[in-house]
């Protein structure tokens, strides 16, 4: 079929139930995300170019090319605004694709997130608007239910959490990566939008752990296993490492004391200074993979490891290390 006969944006307008999920994936919705989200974010810019696509505001300036001009490494938010407003006498558009297909224009609003580090996009819809702007809410929920830019709760990848259970931390790009807490989630998995939060994708390898995780006695194992790894060459990590371990079996142990959960931290920062990171004083990355995760988790769970040394013992028991999963991205 000649390129002009092609319906790209109208192609599923008609269909039975179009603005709907179901409708939208019988037609392939979602399925170029799905694509996109295995390639790096510079490769999504590159595609995006090489499509000739061009903004809508008049100027017809290439899309790939706006793109590419968002820094990539600013500490600054990124935000996604979509004007859905049509602005002028005559011009009917947007609200059709609101109206028919919805699912598409969020679909849009996914890939170019991920491929410029978007962390948080808006839809402007015009007040008149009302059926419209309606009926893309149902499609934000239909999204959400359905676990569409998810991993832990997506029946594709983590399946969720035990029956009855809490996600309590997650580390999202193996041990060495700090850990993050539950109201962190929300972060795209990807490498610009983990650098926003002070965090990093590192391996692939996502660990979740629910509530009935004794997260002490995760870092301890955690730290063990860098105090072993260390070669021995430098000081930090030498003696920094084992120290970390000994001082964690200690608070597991009901040992522990109040200046302990400040020693964790001296230690830790003394190996790798922290934010930001990249800073470490040892000679490989081996030292600051031991730090990262001590210092996050005694920072964002420090209560647990007061409760450690307040009651003298773990609170946990005996289960030995509650229900957690790795898994890679």
């Amino acid at each position: 079929m000649p390129l002009a006969s092609q319906k790209i944006i109208t192609r599923n307008w008609g269909t039975p139930n179009s603005w709907t999920l179901d409708a939208y994936r019988k037609g392939g919705g979602y399925k170029t995300l799905e694509k996109v989200l295995g390639m790096q974010p510079a490769q999504v810019i590159d595609e995006v170019k090489k499509s000739n696509l061009r903004g809508r505001g008049g100027a017809g300036f290439p899309t790939g090319m706006k793109w590419s001009f968002v820094p990539k490494d600013s500490p600054k938010p990124k935000y996604l605004a979509v004007n859905a407003d049509e602005s002028e006498p005559g011009t009917f558009k947007d609200r059709y694709i609101l109206e028919h297909d919805p699912h598409m224009m969020l679909e849009g609003i996914a890939i170019a997130s991920f491929g410029i580090g978007v962390h948080t996009a808006y839809v402007y819809v015009r007040g008149e608007f009302r059926f419209q702007a309606d009926r893309l809410e149902k499609a934000i929920d239909e999204a959400y239910r359905a676990g569409v830019r998810e991993l832990i709760e997506s029946q594709d990848f983590g399946q969720g959490m035990p029956a009855g259970r809490k996600v309590k931390a997650v580390i999202p790009g193996g041990s060495s990566a700090p850990v993050m807490t539950p109201d962190e989630l929300d972060t795209a998995l990807e490498f610009e939008a983990l650098k926003q939060i002070q965090n990093m994708a590192g391996s692939g390898g996502v660990i979740v752990m629910d509530d009935a995780t004794c997260l002490v006695r995760c870092l301890w194992r955690i730290s063990r296993f860098y105090a072993e790894e260390s070669c021995g060459q430098c000081t930090p990590c030498r003696e920094g490492t084992p120290w970390m371990t000994r001082v964690l079996r200690k608070i597991e142990e009901g040992r522990g004391e109040p200046g302990d959960i400040e020693t964790l931290l001296n230690v830790a920062q003394s190996i790798a200074p922290f934010p930001p990171m990249g800073l470490g004083q040892t000679i490989c990355a081996l030292g600051d993979a031991a730090a990262l995760p001590v210092h996050s988790f005694v920072v964002k769970f420090r209560d647990e490891f007061e409760e450690h040394i307040r009651l003298g013992k773990c609170p946990y028991g005996d289960k030995p290390w509650g229900h957690y999963g790795g898994m890679i991205a």
